[in-house]
């Protein structure tokens, strides 16, 4: 986090008030990094709010300030181009809820824009002080090929460097798939084998970043529905947020941080790594029922 010197802030056209912007002066304040404003509207003209913005922000002593208005086809491409012209190392966005409807039918701008962005995304949900909070990295130590290695050091070096900020503390937690003896590997055939491989997974960062076996979590079961509930029981109710493959940074106010090299949280600032759905045919009753009562007994098949 340290080694972020521009953030880019994406301004909400049809919103007065910016949560992205309140989380981005907390961070710049920190690292001292530029602040370069964006505002995607291909509609009306905001250089006199986006001037008004600038130097409201000089007058509270950030100096290097910059701003401009873009649009280049979708929200997500006009945000990327814009990060790749002005090489920020961080976007930083706040999330609203999607339309049920349309979110049905389109796929959220928000999730290309972590899945496509070249460098790491955070997506702002609430104002909350992350102050001696619990980070939590969530990653899937099941895939050790040299792509998920570089996203595992990554997202926990993220998770490290925000803990760090905050003053707050780092855990870890990777989600396994359920046991199935109808599976190739014997590893997979039985609950405790899976954890142990997975835990010799973890041993790595766990002595590179000091995190002790109580700040280590392997779970069975979908990390969509084991990651919420986590953060719920054991987090005190806190989450903030990170690519490829499907990656999220959570916490309660990073609702999806994704790191470049991927979400939000009243406290507990969290990364998740999400993988797609393998099985062929789509979701499963029982994960849908799970999703539902959002408890961690039930997995993908």
């Amino acid at each position: 986090m340290q080694a972020v010197r521009s953030i880019l802030v994406v301004l909400d056209p049809d919103h007065a008030h910016s949560r992205a912007l309140t989380r981005a002066k907390l961070i710049a304040g920190v690292t001292g990094a530029r602040l370069h404003l964006l505002m995607c509207d291909k509609r009306h003209d905001h250089s006199a709010l986006l001037s008004l913005l600038s130097s409201q922000l000089h007058d509270d002593g950030y100096d290097k300030v910059t701003h401009e208005q873009a649009w280049h086809d979708t929200l997500h491409e006009s945000i990327i181009n814009v990060q790749q012209a002005e090489g920020c190392e961080l976007v930083i966005k706040e999330h609203r809820p999607d339309n049920p409807l349309k979110k049905a039918l389109l796929t959220p701008s928000d999730w290309k824009l972590l899945r496509l962005c070249p460098c790491a995304v955070l997506m702002v949900k609430s104002e909350r002080p992350w102050t001696g909070g619990v980070v939590l990295a969530a990653v899937d130590v099941g895939n050790q090929d040299d792509d998920h290695r570089r996203l595992h050091a990554a997202i926990i070096d993220h998770g490290y460097a925000i803990a760090g900020l905050a003053k707050g503390q780092l855990h870890v937690i990777s989600a396994h798939p359920s046991p199935m003896l109808s599976a190739s590997d014997p590893v997979y055939q039985l609950s405790e084998t899976i954890d142990q491989r997975y835990r010799e997974a973890c041993r790595a960062f766990q002595a590179e970043y000091d995190i002790n076996a109580e700040r280590l979590h392997v779970e069975e079961g979908p990390a969509d529905v084991l990651i919420p509930h986590f953060e719920k029981t054991r987090c005190g109710g806190y989450r903030d947020w990170n690519r490829r493959p499907h990656r999220y940074l959570w916490s309660f106010d990073w609702q999806y941080f994704r790191s470049g090299a991927g979400y939000a949280a009243r406290r507990c600032v969290g990364a998740q790594e999400r993988r797609g759905n393998r099985s062929s045919g789509g979701v499963s009753p029982r994960l849908k029922l799970a999703r539902k009562d959002k408890t961690p007994t039930c997995s993908r098949r």
